[in-house]
């Protein structure tokens, strides 16, 4: 689970030009029930694997270093991950394939540092693949799934991750991996920080499972996401959810409801002056009635 909780921690321990072997010797004095090897906390900072935070503690303490200075730490990196995510897709609307290549030779140089690195190197890859209609490697999409199906709890990197390479993955991994996406929901739904974020992705997961056709979980997910929704600030998500709610009955079978609620979402954002939102749905409509 990548939180970057042990980035965080070993760029603090390193200010304070602790070794991983001494700092261990010090977890053991100051609480043998809570001693940690060398080797665990070198995990615990590549990210392969969580202590547990009594352990977290004790060691801030042996560093002399505030919880408060640590979780601003964690808060400053976790935005680094946003901006990777947010670095590559900007180069994918641009359809720009050499920087996307640029940036996956730079990530995978320094995969060994961090599994987010090999991770964000496979989702350039990815997208390049996409942009010039080829499959993309199976030994890179196994790297993905396999870190997604380990992660029992996942967090906002996990959901991040699988929404933004959902397009790699078969109809049958993208509900058992929904599934772990929806119930981050409930993790979120206090922290205005991440909550809009959260529902934009899981609604971005609903778009591809119905551009995949698996129609008998979009309306299960669309149903969930409205009961996350709540107050005024997301009347444009539970628009958006009618309309795709609308594009799976149409595509079930029940054309003339289907249509009906779509249309009804697209003057729906007319009608709160969203106008390039209504007009690109209204196109999208229009391609998913010509392939239907």
């Amino acid at each position: 689970m990548i939180e970057k909780y042990g980035q965080a921690f070993k760029e603090l321990r390193e200010s304070k030009n602790v070794s991983t072997r001494f700092l261990s010797e010090l977890s053991e004095k100051s609480n043998s029930s809570r001693k940690i090897s060398a080797s665990n906390i070198s995990k615990f900072e590549r990210e392969e694997t969580n202590i547990g935070f009594p352990k977290i503690v004790n060691l801030l303490n042996v560093l002399n270093i505030p919880i408060n200075e640590y979780i601003l730490k964690v808060e400053e990196l976790q935005d680094s991950v946003m901006d990777d995510f947010n670095g590559i897709n900007e180069a994918f609307r641009k359809n720009d394939i050499s920087r996307l290549q640029f940036l996956e030779d730079r990530y995978l140089a320094s995969k060994e540092e961090l599994i987010r690195n090999e991770h964000m190197s496979v989702l350039c890859h990815a997208l390049k693949k996409r942009l010039t209609k080829e499959p993309v490697e199976t030994a890179k999409i196994e790297v993905i799934q396999h870190y997604l199906f380990s992660i029992d709890n996942w967090q906002y990197y996990e959901v991040a991750l699988f929404t933004n390479i959902i397009f790699i993955f078969d109809g049958e991994v993208i509900g058992l991996l929904a599934k772990k996406a929806v119930k981050v929901l409930n993790n979120y739904n206090q922290i205005s920080r991440y909550s809009d974020e959260m529902v934009l992705m899981l609604m971005n997961v609903v778009v591809v499972m119905l551009e995949k056709r698996q129609l008998d979980l979009v309306r299960t997910y669309i149903f969930k996401i409205e009961d996350y929704l709540s107050g005024s600030r997301y009347i444009y998500e539970r628009i958006k959810c009618s309309f795709l709610n609308g594009c799976c009955y149409y595509l079930t079978g029940d054309k003339d409801k289907g249509e009906k609620l779509a249309e009804a979402a697209v003057r729906n954002m007319e009608l709160f002056e969203l106008e390039n939102e209504a007009k690109a749905h209204k196109i999208y409509f229009e391609e998913l009635k010509k392939n239907d």
